[in-house]
């Protein structure tokens, strides 16, 4: 699929349970994706652009074949009421930037295959609509060098994860999280 420049919105539903998308590289001028927007499409990654600020509930839900998601710095929330990633059943690996302000009280939720969460927040936060605990069994939580007991200390990051570790903020030298 090829995008139109000047493009700033991904409405809600747009390809919802398209099954010929199987890749997609959105323009940087996309600054929202709407609710169910690539829900059930065959995505294999997703990397969004710096400019994705907000991105709505389910919008990657039961993508069955997401096994990467990658969200650049500049993104601040992901919906206030279902996780983006629901039921994608191969999703191993989160990436989340330093901008990130909100997530979904359910963000790690039904999503029985992950096993890494990347943030790159210095400080955690509370989820956007209730005090529910973003742990998640089975899964390693990395964190910036130095936070560890910040997040190992707030009531909704301290629990369940396998383990929290530390890693360089730049994670390996990426400024940017790319897949291709």
């Amino acid at each position: 699929v090829t995008f139109p420049a000047g493009l700033t919105e991904i409405g809600e539903l747009s390809f919802y349970r398209c099954t010929g998308l199987e890749q997609i590289t959105l323009p940087d001028t996309v600054t929202t994706i709407g609710s169910s927007a690539f829900h059930g499409t065959p995505l294999s990654y997703v990397s969004l652009p710096s400019t994705v600020k907000s991105i709505g509930g389910n919008a990657f839900a039961e993508c069955d074949n997401l096994s990467v998601f990658a969200v650049n710095e500049g993104c601040t929330t992901m919906s206030d009421w279902n996780s983006p990633w629901t039921n994608c059943d191969r999703l191993s690996v989160i990436y989340l930037p330093s901008t990130m302000t909100s997530l979904s009280y359910n963000a790690f939720s039904n999503i029985p295959n992950l096993k890494e969460v990347h943030v790159k927040m210095t400080a955690p936060f509370a989820p956007s609509n209730g005090s529910y605990d973003f742990g998640k069994d089975g899964c390693l939580l990395y964190v910036p060098e130095g936070c560890a007991e910040a997040y190992a200390a707030h009531s909704n990051w301290d629990s369940r994860w396998s383990a929290v570790i530390e890693e360089a903020s730049t994670l390996a030298g990426l400024s940017d999280f790319e897949f291709g």
